[in-house]
């Protein structure tokens, strides 16, 4: 394409070179010329669209990416675990949003701060002692512990670590990753379930020691009878009576300290004990059953029926079912079921029973414990959450989880890694060689060198074939677990689909390829800019400019010292003023002086491309050398103007004979007239009436075209005063409505708003009336004009457009010149007065005709 148009520019140069050479009239020449040199600037300004088209799509592939990119963060800001990267001396270098809440610190303050000073001062030697070994590499890649941390309001909390070593990919540096997991509810719960351990232990040494208390007031109470029998016989066993009531009254309050300290580990350990008369169904409940349930202890006599009540509706039939065939079957139940207290809140118990039964092995009672198991409950309910909340995150993100168990060869993927291979999720149940399976065959080697030579961490991309043939590209990220000699137990790591990221990372380079074989070939300097800083630019700068591309690399601002010092103000406020006048599609033409002296003329277009705030980021350009078309451009300036004072020469010749003998013709004109009046008025010449009228009809038009020719006096007192363009159309369009009515035409006018400039009214008048005129006359019957004025840059516009048939192109060139008319009755003085009025207003006239009208356009300067 680039070559295609470097040649069409030069068969345009040669076919307007043989143009300037043909012997033909100026005005065709002149045409030819411009019509040339519109073809060509049309496929230069093509061109510069296709180069626009294809920044758009480069912009459109790094928004892609940043999307991408953004993803990658938000998967880093949501996890549910507090994640930090730290230099080797543990200075933070980047915290998550976990983190921040964590530390109860923002994450701009946590970013270099050292990681030791969320550390209780108690542990600060173990923590820099395990920093120092993992900076040293004397431990594992990968280190976990416990130990106790602060936040920034100084409260402690206990935290699970987990700490490896990284090599960043963005600076090559060696950074540790850790993840930080606040255990205060797994430590809280491992202290209770302790104390409930040790409160059982107690309170079983308590029941032992009760029961043996009980036998022992057993014993006592057979000896107190042996006392009494024996007192007669034996009276100095009164003291060992008194001793033993003593030891009974202790032993029972011994009793009452037991069954006190049994509720009070019932109390601390959430569970309750229960009994139940299967006959009767009268029931036992200690007080921590009562206040499981929500009840103050003991204020009811609780029964079976009252029990199964407060059992939630969906459970009771379960229950029962587990009742009865305790019952039936003689054997213990565990049940796991749900309560609704009195304020309506529901609680999650853990119920054990067993039976007791009587000497022919008949049950008798139901008895066992009753524990409130809510808060575990809602930590599952939570974990449960939590891996949907990853499940989801993991789907949004197209990222699939695998690990694979070496020792015992079991491999596991994600639901989302089953999507992403285009299977269903848990389909069947994967190995290693499923996946190897569907490697690209170009892309196993990466995989098994992987598995080979594993490393601590390793990442790579590769591509893979799904079950429907589809290849796609996915990011595999891998990393290693070790046994305590150093061996690899287990692998485990992440797959991403990055199919979409890959294809535009082709396409761009695909792009960039394109853009640059078509740069480098073109015959117009292409200019890139980053900032203050050139980016690109294309081989032909050395043809245009006359200096070296490495020259403008070095020097980006060179360019300005070779503008011409006429231009350069002008050129240096647009590319690098305060003002930045980069707004939106940018050209300008100057010149620049070559290092031989010679001057060359410059079209640049530049297309600024600016950020989400407006500010300008990167500048594209492309610069062509019009020096040529400059050329040509003066030169057909010079022949319109020549050409122009050609035709005001005969007006001013034609004005000068009409000033000079004017009066000497109408004053004998006017004494004919009168005595053609005069003779006409009597009898005797009534028979020549109709000749008196027709020679008076003659001289009349005679005076017209006198008149006419008085108009084009190049002396003629000009009476100029601030007025409104439109205004003037406004005020005389009536009398132009009314003549175009009679003659079956139809006037419409488009009129905007146009500033004041000095007028003639008068002539204005006139040049209006003698265009409309001329256009009138040119149309056919129902025929149409518009009246227009406007503003066109800096000229202010007055437009006459018919739909006639045109004006044809050899009179053209003869259109204001005196007694040139294409009319039977016409003068031929019409435009010449136009053309005289405008030229006395310092304005210009313009004609674009062809087959369905033409139109004049008198621009008047601002």
């Amino acid at each position: 394409m680039t070559i295609n148009l470097n040649t069409q520019i030069q068969k345009a140069f040669s076919r307007l070179e043989d143009l300037s050479q043909c012997d033909i009239p100026s005005h065709e020449l002149t045409s030819k010329l411009l019509s040339e040199l519109n073809s060509a600037l049309h496929e230069l300004q093509t061109t510069a669209v296709e180069l626009l088209e294809q920044n758009e799509e480069m912009a459109a592939s790094r928004q892609t990416l940043e999307e991408e990119r953004c993803r990658y963060q938000e998967l880093f800001d949501f996890a549910p675990d507090a994640y930090l990267v730290t230099d080797l001396e543990g200075i933070i270098i980047d915290a998550n949003s976990a983190a921040a809440i964590l530390f109860n610190a923002s994450k701009s303050l946590l970013i270099g701060e050292p990681l030791a000073i969320y550390v209780r001062r108690e542990e600060q030697l173990d923590f820099r002692t395990r920093l120092a070994k993992m900076k040293q590499g004397t431990v594992a890649q990968i280190e976990n512990w416990e130990l106790i941390m602060l936040s920034r309001r100084r409260t402690t909390f206990p935290v699970s670590i987990t700490v490896g070593k990284v090599i960043a990919s963005r600076a090559g540096t060696t950074e540790l990753r850790w993840l930080l997991r606040n255990i205060t509810k797994r430590k809280q719960m491992d202290e209770e379930n302790a104390a409930q351990a040790a409160e059982l232990v107690l309170a079983n040494k308590e029941l032992a020691y009760q029961k043996k208390l009980a036998y022992q007031n057993e014993v006592n109470g057979k000896l107190v009878k042996e006392l009494i029998i024996a007192n007669k016989e034996l009276a100095f066993q009164n003291e060992e009576k008194e001793k033993r009531a003593t030891e009974l009254v202790v032993a029972k309050e011994l009793a009452l300290i037991s069954v006190e300290r049994l509720n009070e580990v019932q109390r601390l350990a959430h569970l309750g004990s229960w009994e139940m008369d299967i006959a009767t169904g009268v029931s036992f409940w200690s007080d921590e059953f009562f206040r499981i349930c929500g009840f103050e202890p003991n204020s009811f006599k609780p029964t079976a029926e009252i029990g199964m009540t407060i059992i939630h509706p969906d459970d009771r039939a379960r229950t029962t079912a587990e009742i009865e065939k305790a019952i039936n079957e003689l054997c213990d139940y565990k049940i796991e079921k749900r309560i609704v207290r009195p304020d309506g809140s529901v609680r999650y118990v853990s119920s054990i029973g067993e039976i007791e039964c009587d000497k022919d092995n008949k049950p008798i009672s139901l008895q066992g414990f009753i524990l409130d198991i809510t808060d575990r409950k809602n930590n599952e309910v939570e974990l449960r959450r939590i891996k949907e909340r990853l499940q989801e995150a993991q789907e949004f993100a197209h990222l699939g989880y695998w690990e694979l168990d070496i020792i015992s060869k079991k491999y596991l993927w994600s639901d989302e890694l089953f999507r992403i291979f285009g299977f269903n999720p848990q389909g069947f149940v994967p190995t290693l060689n499923d996946f190897l399976e569907i490697i690209h065959s170009k892309d196993k080697e990466i995989i098994l060198k992987a598995i080979e030579e594993p490393l601590n961490i390793c990442e790579f991309d590769l591509r893979i074939i799904r079950q429907d043939n589809e290849t796609i590209w996915i990011h595999e990220k891998i990393r290693y677990e070790y046994d305590v000699s150093g061996k690899p137990v287990r692998i485990y790591g992440v797959v991403q689909d990055i199919t979409q990221r890959k294809l535009s990372e082709l396409k761009l380079k695909e792009s960039e390829e394109k853009f640059k074989e078509l740069a480098e070939n073109l015959g117009e300097v292409i200019w890139v800019r980053q900032n203050e800083h050139l980016v690109y630019i294309n081989p032909a700068y050395e043809k245009v400019w006359g200096r070296t591309c490495q020259s403008l690399y070095d020097n980006p601002h060179s360019f300005i010292d070779e503008i011409h010092p006429e231009d350069r103000e002008r050129i240096v406020q647009a590319y690098l003023g305060e003002s930045r006048t980069l707004q939106g599609l940018f050209e300008a033409q100057y010149r620049i002086i070559r290092p031989d002296g010679s001057i060359r003329w410059i079209w640049d277009r530049a297309l600024p491309i600016c950020d989400e705030n407006g500010r300008m980021i990167r500048c594209v350009g492309i610069a062509d050398d019009i020096t040529k078309i400059k050329d040509l451009e003066e030169e057909a300036l010079k022949n319109t103007m020549e050409k122009e004072m050609a035709r005001l020469d005969k007006l001013s010749l034609v004005g000068a004979v009409a000033a000079g003998i004017g009066h000497e013709i109408r004053n004998p004109m006017t004494t004919v007239r009168g005595y053609l009046q005069l003779l006409g008025s009597k009898e005797e010449f009534a028979k020549y009436n109709a000749q008196f009228s027709l020679m008076i009809d003659e001289l009349d038009r005679a005076n017209s075209i006198i008149t006419e020719f008085l108009s084009l006096a190049k002396d003629r007192v000009v009476e100029l005063s601030m007025q409104s363009l439109k205004e003037i159309v406004e005020n005389i369009f009536p009398l132009i409505q009314a003549d175009g009515v009679l003659s079956d035409k139809y006037i419409q006018m488009e009129l905007e708003e146009v500033p004041e400039i000095p007028l003639d009214k008068k002539e204005i008048h006139q040049l209006i009336l003698n265009l409309v005129l001329n256009g009138s006359q040119a149309m056919s019957p129902a025929g149409i004009m518009k009246i227009k004025t406007y503003m066109d840059k800096d000229e202010i516009v007055l437009a006459v457009q018919d739909d006639g048939g045109g004006i044809a192109p050899e009179a053209l060139g003869k259109i204001g010149t005196p007694f040139f008319t294409t009319k039977e009755n016409g003068t031929g003085l019409g435009l010449a007065v136009c053309y005289s009025i405008v030229a006395r207003h310092n304005a210009k006239i313009d004609i674009e005709t062809g087959p369905t009208g033409t139109t004049f356009f008198v621009r008047f300067k601002k």
